[in-house]
């Protein structure tokens, strides 16, 4: 599972650009593409979670 910190709202595209690249590096890091990861990102107060399942990435659109 991997957690990233966006600093305000309007930053959680930008929190899941970082996000995105770290999943993709554990998969490639620990050479298992086949690997499901999960993705946090959060402001403190608001929540949003994805998933990487081989190349397919999947965000919740809701906070």
């Amino acid at each position: 599972m991997i957690l990233v910190e966006a600093q305000k709202e309007s930053a959680f595209d930008e929190g899941w650009r970082q996000c995105l690249a770290e999943m993709i590096a554990v998969q490639r890091l620990n050479n298992e593409p086949k690997q499901t990861i999960f993705g946090i990102v959060s402001n403190g107060a608001m929540w949003q979670f994805g998933k990487l399942k081989l190349e397919m990435f999947t965000q919740n659109k809701i906070f």
